[in-house]
């Protein structure tokens, strides 16, 4: 999607709600770990800083170059870069976590996530543990947007304008997929607003529905959560944590 990769790393740049929880998570799992949509580097790059080899998929090719433009010499040893989707993976290693924030996994359909799920599996050492970061369904049909309101606004500095974000939401019959047009509207100096549309539809799953497709992949463990200090999940919970191990 074109000019998307400036707006999403403008738009979460200062975005760290998850930053601790995913770093320590790192940590206390060890080296390597392996990152689901890396995208620009938002939590890859504090992990690597913080000690831990870090591998990151991505198939956006600008996503990843953003990456490598932030390597600095005593990380750049820690991080490794891999052009590909994260339904079909094969990489060369074994993970002691992988995890995939910020709604990634919920882009996934149900055939799409169950073969991303057995590529997990197979990826993760014994006693490895996948964390994914999701919608809660129950929090957005409670939300509403409103497509005329903005929901976000941010500075773009590659081309220094303002950027406003609005979300076109439809939700689908049985409320298992929310499709979302995100319009960018950047701002220029004489008035013009030229506006960016980028579709995305988020496939929205319950635990019940989660915890059955894990069993199936293999997993064991899994665990729910509704934020990153460690909610009990409801209804009304802000995230969906999903927590699952490889016992072997």
């Amino acid at each position: 999607m074109p000019e998307y990769d400036r707006f999403f790393a403008a738009q979460y740049a200062d975005y760290a709600l998850d930053l601790g929880f995913f770093r320590t998570l790192a940590l206390e799992q060890g080296s390597p770990v392996l990152e689901l949509g890396c995208g620009a580097g938002r939590v890859l790059l504090p992990i690597a800083r913080a000690g831990v080899d870090i591998t990151g998929l991505d198939q956006d090719p600008a996503m990843l170059d953003r990456v490598r433009e932030l390597l600095t010499e005593d990380i750049a040893s820690r991080v490794s870069l891999v052009r590909t989707n994260i339904e079909d993976f094969s990489l060369p290693r074994k993970f002691s976590l992988i995890f995939s924030p910020c709604n990634t996994f919920s882009y996934l359909s149900f055939e799409e996530a169950e073969h991303a799920l057995q590529s997990i599996y197979q990826h993760l050492l014994p006693d490895g543990l996948l964390v994914l970061d999701l919608p809660n369904p129950g929090f957005l049909l409670d939300s509403p947007v409103d497509p005329h309101e903005p929901v976000d606004s941010f500075f773009e500095p590659q081309m220094g304008l303002p950027v406003q974000v609005y979300a076109d939401q439809q939700i689908s019959p049985g409320n298992t997929r929310v499709d979302v047009i995100w319009h960018y509207d950047e701002l220029h100096s004489d008035g013009h607003v030229q506006r960016y549309d980028y579709p995305i539809t988020y496939h929205m799953r319950l635990p019940d529905t989660l915890e059955v497709m894990l069993e199936r992949a293999g997993f064991t463990g899994i665990q729910f959560s509704g934020g990153y200090h460690g909610q009990d999940f409801s209804r009304h919970s802000h995230r969906l944590l999903v927590f699952a191990q490889k016992k072997v």
